[in-house]
Order: C-alpha cells, then sequence, then structure tokens
C-alpha cells in the first residue's frame, strides 16, 4: 500500500470559500471584546491585528489558518502580517487570558474552573510540541499535541481562559528523558488561579480536574482546592460533560486545534485568541 504523507506545516491548494457573514449581534460583540481583552498589547497596530485575528476565526470556514483568515478577511496579502503576529511579535498572550477570565468572573461567578485534556492529532511532525502519544478513546498512536486549558464552567456557559502545551521530550545519554524547554509557556495550567487567589477579578471555584490520572504531570499542576460537600461534587462533575461536548462543537468552530507552525509563542498566541472567539461567539449567542 502506497502511503503519501504531508506536512503538517503545508496548507492545501483549495478554492476559497466564501467567509461566514457576522451578523449584527456578533460583529457588536467582537468590537466590544477586541477592545476589553487587548488594552495590555503595547501597539495600536498589535490591537488593530488582534482584533482581526479575531474576527478571522470567527467568519473564516474550515481551518482557522493564517492563510484561510486572511482571504476570508479579503485580503490574501494580510497573511504574512497575520504570520509575524502570532509567531513573532513582542506582546504578551497572558494579560490577554487575564482580562478573559476576569471578564467572564464579573459577567458570572464561575460554579466550576475545569482542567480538561486536549489531544490535537497531526500529521507531520513538524508543529510545536508534536510527539507520538497513544489515545486511549482510538486506542491508536498518533503523532498529536498534547495540551490542557483551563475552562470558566457553569450550567450552559463553559469558556478556555488558560493553556499549557506538554512537550516532547529528548532522550539523554543512558536513556535518561529531558523535557524540552518551552520557555514563558511552560507553566501549570492551574497559575491563572493560584496567582490570582481571587484577586484581580478572576473569582475562586472549585477546580475539578478532568484528565486521566497519567496526563496529570504533564500539565504541571498545583494544588487548588476548596471544600466541596458530596452532593455538590456530585452536581458539578455534570460540567466536565459539558466542556467536553462544547470542545467538540464551539472548538471546532473558532479553530482550537488548527494552529499551524512551529513556534511554541505562536501557538499559544493563537490558542488565547481562539479563547477569546470561543466567549464572543457563546456572547452573540445569549450564553452569558
Amino acid at each position: 500500500m502506497l502511503v503519501t504523507k504531508t506536512s503538517d506545516l503545508a496548507d492545501p491548494v483549495a478554492p476559497p470559500a466564501a467567509p461566514l457573514p457576522a451578523s449584527p449581534a456578533l460583529e457588536a460583540v467582537i468590537t466590544e471584546l477586541a477592545d476589553r481583552f487587548f488594552r495590555s498589547l503595547p501597539r495600536a497596530g498589535h490591537r488593530l491585528k488582534g482584533e482581526q485575528y479575531l474576527r478571522g476565526l470567527l467568519t473564516t470556514p474550515g481551518r482557522k489558518t493564517v492563510r484561510n483568515i486572511a482571504r476570508a478577511l479579503g485580503d490574501p496579502g494580510a497573511a504574512q502580517r497575520l504570520h509575524h503576529f502570532i509567531c513573532n511579535a513582542p506582546w504578551d498572550w497572558q494579560p490577554v487570558r487575564e482580562a478573559l477570565a476576569a471578564h467572564l468572573s464579573a459577567s458570572a461567578p464561575p460554579r466550576a474552573w475545569v482542567v480538561r485534556s486536549l489531544v490535537i492529532p497531526k500529521s507531520g511532525t513538524r508543529s510545536a510540541g508534536v510527539h507520538r502519544r497513544f489515545v486511549p478513546e482510538t486506542g491508536q498512536v498518533v503523532n498529536a499535541q498534547q495540551a490542557h486549558g483551563l475552562w470558566y464552567a457553569r450550567p450552559g456557559t463553559n469558556t478556555p481562559v488558560d493553556w499549557c502545551l506538554s512537550p516532547p521530550s529528548r532522550t539523554l545519554p543512558g536513556g535518561r528523558p529531558q523535557p524540552v524547554d518551552l520557555g514563558p509557556g511552560r507553566r501549570p495550567v492551574t497559575a491563572l488561579l493560584e496567582r490570582s487567589g481571587g484577586a484581580g477579578g478572576v473569582a475562586t471555584a472549585p477546580v475539578l480536574w478532568d484528565c486521566p490520572a497519567e496526563d496529570a504531570a504533564d500539565a504541571w499542576r498545583t494544588l487548588v482546592s476548596l471544600p466541596v460537600p458530596a452532593a455538590e461534587l456530585h452536581r458539578l462533575t455534570g460540567l466536565a460533560g459539558q466542556v467536553a461536548r462544547d470542545t467538540a462543537r464551539t472548538g471546532t468552530r473558532v479553530g482550537l486545534r488548527d494552529f499551524e507552525g512551529r513556534s511554541y509563542d505562536g501557538w499559544h498566541r493563537h490558542m488565547t485568541l481562539a479563547s477569546a472567539a470561543y466567549a464572543a461567539l457563546l456572547r452573540a449567542h445569549g450564553r452569558w
């Protein structure tokens, strides 16, 4: 059998699909949230590109690659500028995530924060963090990124607010594994909660860890705990299932699995803006 292997960095040539029209409600939400979330970006040009990328994530049909987003915006030449903005421009994604979490908390306090594993299959091996991984749900070993997300959750509403990307390991002489240094992206997925401790507008709530036990170390877990009665815990566990279902639906809609590139910083910036797009979509649909 002949198998043709393509790089996960390749963008297959295909006729451009028509952009998805943004409703007046969605357009208003994009403008409002871009102004709120991107205040920490140091340059006006960065804030403009952040709004463009956010709009592109919500109006681009199919995969949310930089090239496809530029097409949907009606400016194919914007692809290079947006690529630079995501992968190379000197802006910190963490304040944007904190602004997202604080805004959601102020709108309605979370019932829980849910930590969930996200496996992102890739056809090649050159994207950031890709390594061979066994997926229990399918019983297969695949090339994939292994991420963990922190989700704001309450009945009927959930949005990712923070991410970490598990690194592949290099094997040293003697068979000792050495984790790859991810720089500023290597932080506990619960660090946002631990650092704020209820300050900075990020509400305190129970943390549900919806991950297989073997994945816990990959997310560099820190301890965040609140006393929860058994009856309340039973009710809260339903939020983990809600997050799982919505990840498959809304996560695909805003491109959580669509980043292409070798840059760890680029991956984090894309996931930050995809999380903002997730919140915008739910807001436009009246879910918070």
